[in-house]
């Protein structure tokens, strides 16, 4: 519900300034002021509007995954070919996996929506794999620090099955 009173309260203010402008530009022959009145207030309802339409997308993507659990390893490139070798086979068939692909997030979450969950849950960090899932805005996640030293060290594939386990039944 916060998000819906920031957008109105953002979109009120920038319309109360927007009308300013015009009324100030209608009082003292002042077409600029008019003309940027009008382009505020129209912009800002284009960006109302597309907040609106984010927000209802974030609803709809958390009520379609509720409880699915996230594989989230954004590592360097070799590290990640280790992982899909190694680790792949021991996760579940229908987990969602996100990863770098350059510089960009990738995966079977749309790169906003993983922000947005970054944002919102601390505990999801950048170059920080993690097994995660959300329950109802509650997270449980199991951070898998291992995996980054997964190309030159010897990894016990056990634990990092325990703590994939142990997310899925939470």
């Amino acid at each position: 519900m916060r998000e819906y009173r920031d957008i109105i309260l953002t979109t009120l203010i920038l319309y109360l300034l927007g009308g300013l402008l015009i009324l100030w530009g209608y009082n003292n022959d002042g077409t600029v002021r008019i003309i940027f009145g009008v382009l505020i207030i129209v912009l800002f309802t284009k960006n109302g509007i597309d907040n609106y339409k984010y927000i209802q997308e974030l609803k709809l993507w958390r009520r379609q995954n509720n409880g699915k659990l996230i594989f989230f390893y954004p590592t360097k490139k070799d590290i990640q070919v280790e992982i899909e070798k190694q680790i792949f086979p021991i996760l579940p068939k229908d987990i969602l996996k996100v990863h770098y692909d350059g510089p960009s997030l990738v995966g079977d979450i749309k790169r906003s929506v993983m922000v947005e969950l970054m944002n919102q849950y601390k505990e999801i960090q950048v170059n920080s794999p993690a097994i995660f899932k959300i329950v109802d805005n509650k997270i449980h996640i199991e951070s898998l620090p291992e995996l980054k030293g997964l190309n030159s060290t010897i990894t016990d594939l056990s634990a990092i099955k325990h703590k994939i386990d142990k997310i899925a039944n939470a």
